[in-house]
């Protein structure tokens, strides 16, 4: 595997085939924060837009472990706390490894929302190919997209404009 994830969130099928073009106005690796939002901008402008990513995903790291898994986690904790607090001790046993796993299965839950909503995003943007591979840069314009199961490989460029 070239990617260095373990394991990838959910994806749609289209997302895993090579680039559908030779040349973009726009190239994007990588759909974090700032990536996916600037494909975005760039579409609405007209701007053909091939954006590459190894997750196969939007959010980058902030979505698939940064920020939103671990405030999903320490708000979860922080709410089960505030309501054993107003129990006043008398909410019914869980055994801590019970709790971890429900913690976990609701942050599991709040990364598919999100992962599903990014899906959707993309497909409103006709003009823009997202691909899950890995980007490798030929020169200044011209970059090498692979899969990450090496199935398939593709040279694109990007436009001057």
């Amino acid at each position: 595997m070239l990617g260095k994830y373990p394991v990838l969130p959910i994806t749609d099928d289209e997302f895993l085939d090579a680039p559908r073009s030779e040349q973009y106005d726009v190239i994007i690796v990588g759909g974090g924060g700032g990536g996916y939002h600037g494909a975005f901008e760039l579409s609405n402008g007209g701007k053909s837009v091939l954006l590459v990513d190894d997750k196969g995903n939007l959010g980058g790291n902030c979505l698939y472990e940064g920020c939103i898994p671990s405030k999903s986690v320490a708000i979860t904790i922080y709410l089960m706390e505030k309501v054993k607090n107003l129990l006043k001790g008398d909410s019914p046993s869980v055994s801590p490894e019970t709790l971890w796993n429900d913690v976990l299965g609701h942050k599991d839950e709040v990364q598919t929302i999100r992962y599903r909503q990014h899906i959707r995003e993309i497909k409103e943007h006709k003009n823009i190919d997202f691909v899950r591979g890995i980007a490798k840069f030929l020169d200044a314009h011209t970059l090498e997209v692979q899969a990450l199961d090496g199935s398939w490989r593709k040279r694109v460029r990007e436009l001057i404009f």
